[in-house]
């Protein structure tokens, strides 16, 4: 289980920079997901991913990660 918390800064893969926006289940996998919504847009989707939504970003911004795939900053 992971530490972080919605709010908390976080680099993926040590140089893209967001916001964690949902930490929790999700639909198609059982492990736990954090979700990112990125500075840059270098994601992959808006927060929705197979037809159900997570959290809102604009798109391209967000990011489901595994919590070894994130590093919290600040």
């Amino acid at each position: 289980m992971t530490g972080l918390r919605k709010g908390d800064r976080i680099l993926w893969q040590g140089r893209h920079a967001g916001t964690v926006a949902y930490v929790g289940r999700v639909h198609f996998a059982p492990d736990e997901f954090i979700g990112v919504a990125l500075d840059q847009a270098v994601g992959g989707g808006d927060g929705a991913w197979h037809g159900r939504r997570y959290f809102s970003c604009p798109r391209g911004h967000g990011a489901l990660l595994r919590d070894a795939e994130v590093m919290k900053v600040g």
